[in-house]
């Protein structure tokens, strides 16, 4: 996934970007949320820049994570774009932290691969299982890919936390009888 998702050029990762994005900010989730906790994007993860932005100008309250210990994140809340700073593994999160933490709203979860069951594949690094473990009941979980992370099947653990709704450029997935979106 990480090789196939490298090797999209940049004027394609704008274009699927640009869908993903249309596609979440029409959805009721989105409009209803009062927060919208978001990851930065990097790598050729599907865009997040334009959903900040968005959000920011839509009044919401916005935030993006900042890892705060080996496997443990909070989400800080942010005015400005230009708040953030590359940390130690280069993904931008609030500089100071000074920011109020936010656990409610609509969660913008990134991913390597997503299947049909609303299971995510991370990074291995359990930031978001742990997270969603305290603040899962008070969010919508919504995971941002592009569609060939999407497959029927992919290797999942009791543990992890299923998603909401996958949102890729061609459609919104979501889970059997989930009518938030």
């Amino acid at each position: 996934m990480l090789s196939m998702r490298s090797s999209l050029a940049a004027a394609e990762t704008a274009s699927l970007g640009n869908s993903i994005f249309r596609l979440l900010t029409g959805t009721r989730a989105y409009k209803d949320a009062a927060g919208i906790l978001v990851y930065v994007s990097v790598n050729n993860e599907a865009d997040t820049r334009a959903v900040i932005d968005r959000a920011l100008a839509d009044g919401k309250k916005t935030a993006v994570p900042r890892i705060i210990s080996r496997g443990e994140m909070k989400f800080i809340s942010i005015t400005d774009p230009d708040e953030l700073a590359a940390n130690r593994l280069g993904i931008p999160e609030p500089e100071d932290g000074s920011g109020a933490e936010l656990s409610s709203g609509l969660v913008i979860v990134p991913g390597l691969a997503f299947d049909t069951d609303m299971n995510r594949l991370g990074y291995g690094g359990g930031y978001y299982d742990r997270w969603f473990a305290c603040h899962g009941s008070n969010v919508v979980k919504c995971a941002l890919a592009y569609d060939f992370q999407v497959m029927q099947s992919i290797p999942h653990e009791e543990k992890d936390v299923k998603m909401d709704c996958i949102i890729t450029p061609e459609r919104i997935i979501t889970a059997q009888g989930n009518s938030t979106f």
